[in-house]
């Protein structure tokens, strides 16, 4: 089992402690020079993290109510009030969409398929649903596209998760004052995977391409006649001409 509080030593000799929990990671520095006997009470502070960690029971700021990262755990009047893990939200949140008349009920059916797959996910060996809503980031989400395309599933399928479904969620929590950035604002840092256009001749067997400078000559030639011609007229001139 990987330890998930470990001591070590900087470049001017003080110990501190590195920290991996809930997909989060931190580095905490403390006033003790690497001496036998102040790494032997370090180590044993990080003995009891690691026991906290793994019986999930660890309280950061108890810990270290000056770390750096005690402004994602005070309460503050900007900030959460209930720190909650993906799929402790995820709960809540699917228990209130059958009564929402804006949602249909095929819908309801997606989002939990959709989050069959979510929750299944690992990202850095930590499952998605035990990372922090406050902790997600633009390269959490990008891993989960990457992982569920390692699963075999198609881009389009990717995209209805974490662009549709996945952030449908995460703007109720913000709404909900769970979380408050909104990780979709930037297509720089996060954007759906490219889907490649199919191959008409894959689809329809013995079909060429169609021929697109041709139709935009057809399409004038219509559009100039359309004075002459009706519209149902122009319209079967057009398609008779597309084949």
């Amino acid at each position: 089992m990987p330890k998930h509080c470990i001591v070590k030593a900087n470049q001017h000799g003080k110990l501190y402690f590195k920290l991996f929990w809930n997909g989060m990671r931190s580095t905490e520095g403390t006033r003790c020079l690497d001496t036998p006997e102040n790494r032997e009470l370090v180590e044993a502070k990080a003995l009891i993290i690691r026991r906290e960690i793994e019986d999930k029971c660890f309280d950061y700021l108890k810990h270290f109510p000056n770390g750096n990262k005690a402004h994602l755990f005070r309460i503050e009047p900007d900030k959460p009030l209930v720190l909650l893990t993906v799929k402790s939200y995820y709960g809540r949140w699917i228990k209130k969409k059958p009564q929402d008349t804006r949602v249909r009920p095929k819908r309801v059916e997606d989002y939990q398929s959709h989050f069959h797959n979510i929750l299944a996910a690992k990202i850095d060996g930590v499952g998605f649903g035990g990372l922090y809503l406050t902790s997600l980031t633009h390269e959490h989400l990008k891993d989960l596209q990457s992982y569920l395309l390692t699963k075999g599933l198609k881009a389009s399928s990717v995209n209805a998760i974490v662009h549709s479904s996945l952030r449908a969620m995460l703007r109720d929590a913000r709404s909900d004052r769970f979380m408050f950035v909104d990780l979709y604002n930037d297509r720089a840092l996060l954007r759906p995977l490219e889907i490649a256009d199919p191959d008409v001749g894959s689809l329809h067997p013995g079909r060429k391409r169609p021929d697109l400078g041709r139709l935009q000559e057809v399409a004038l030639l219509c559009f100039c006649l359309s004075p002459v011609l009706d519209g149902h007229e122009a319209e079967r001139s057009l398609l008779s001409q597309m084949g």
